[in-house]
């Protein structure tokens, strides 16, 4: 799968655009039964250090993701959005300053770098760093 089909739309590397979704679910196979039915999403699912992800598409392309919540402070069902920024420590630190705080650490995946915050309100985002733009052949 091409950089640009793992993302949907090459305009989610542009900084401050929702760039990916997930929804955490204490009974995954339930979502996915429901949301599958909803609306008509096919899954693919990999194993990851602490459980299974499942991918769901929209015909080819992914829309979201679902996995067992396994972040402390991130137990309950929920949707997460995640949002692109061009420099995750700067992103950070301007969370922290404005009276934000950090769930998770950067984490880092194959197509760049995660963490997760609170805004003021308690309310939970990701922020997303995408790495290098690899070669499109």
């Amino acid at each position: 799968m091409s950089e640009e089909e793992y993302t949907g739309n090459p305009e989610h590397r542009i900084p401050g655009m929702i760039s990916w979704t997930e929804l955490f679910s204490q009974n995954p196979d339930a979502s996915q039964a429901f949301y599958s039915q909803l609306f008509g999403w096919e899954t693919d699912e990999m194993e990851i250090p602490n459980g299974t992800y499942t991918m769901f598409r929209c015909g080819k392309t992914p829309v979201a993701g679902l996995v067992k919540p396994t972040i402390p402070g991130l137990e309950d069902s929920q949707w997460l959005n995640y949002i692109t920024v061009a420099k995750l420590e700067e992103a950070l630190e301007k969370c922290l300053e404005l009276g934000g705080s950090v769930i998770l650490e950067p984490t880092p995946l194959p197509q760049g770098r995660f963490a997760i915050i609170r805004d003021t309100q308690g309310t939970a985002v990701g922020l997303y760093e995408y790495g290098e733009q690899p070669e499109v052949t």
